[in-house]
């Protein structure tokens, strides 16, 4: 701002100059403000414009954009971090163990039948009614499955294809009848029966048909 203060000030004594070298008559030649003066001269009406574009060079006239001195500038977040997140639902976990317990299932979910690969199933305390479905055998490498706590009715007769299964709990159901199938199941240890009304004919069949070391609770 000095300078242009400074500049103004030797525009006005110039100007001022430039006038006491006029003569009243007009016959006197006017002072050269300059050795080597150029070919054109510049009007005293241009000095508005002169010195509104020495405020706009020097920078006093503010922009719109600017910031006041000493404030840090804002950065926008992008838009794609603005917004949040899709929610996504929750896949079953790869692993060999899948617990489904408590989730208040009707039903069991049809990518259950997929995992091949399970060695353990927990289905407990849902509101399963009626039988599993008959593909529960796909799950051939199932060695503990656990569907008690639930409102089951029956017991689909191919559990007795998974062959490695060692330990069955299907206690606080509503079954009355059991598969003989179930006493295909050689590798079985433990089988839980409790808070059924089972058939003690059918029982004693699986029974007989089940290893000695079996433990069956009722």
């Amino acid at each position: 701002m000095k300078y242009i203060l400074i500049m103004i000030a030797r525009i006005r004594r110039a100007f001022k100059r430039a006038d006491e070298g006029r003569t009243v008559n007009g016959s006197a030649e006017p002072t050269p403000l300059i050795s080597n003066p150029p070919r054109y001269r510049v009007r005293q009406g241009g000095v508005g414009f002169i010195l509104a574009s020495l405020v706009i060079v020097s920078g006093c006239v503010p922009r719109q954009n600017a910031l006041p001195r000493g404030a840090a500038p804002v950065e926008t977040a992008p838009e794609s971090a603005q917004q949040p997140a899709p929610v996504q639902q929750e896949k079953p976990s790869s692993a060999s163990s899948l617990n489904l317990s408590g989730q208040g299932l009707t039903r069991l979910p049809a990518y259950v039948l997929d995992r091949r690969d399970l060695t353990q199933l927990d289905i407990s305390n849902n509101a399963l009614d009626g039988a599993l479905p008959a593909e529960i055998r796909q799950l051939s490498k199932l060695r503990a499955l656990d569907a008690s706590d639930n409102q089951m009715t029956g017991v689909p007769a191919e559990i007795g294809q998974l062959s490695n299964l060692e330990v069955l709990d299907l206690s606080n159901n509503q079954l009355t009848g059991l598969p003989y199938e179930l006493g295909n199941l050689q590798n079985l240890k433990t089988l839980h029966l409790a808070g059924n009304d089972v058939s003690q004919q059918d029982l004693a069949i699986i029974r007989e048909k089940l290893p000695k070391t079996t433990q069956i609770y009722e």
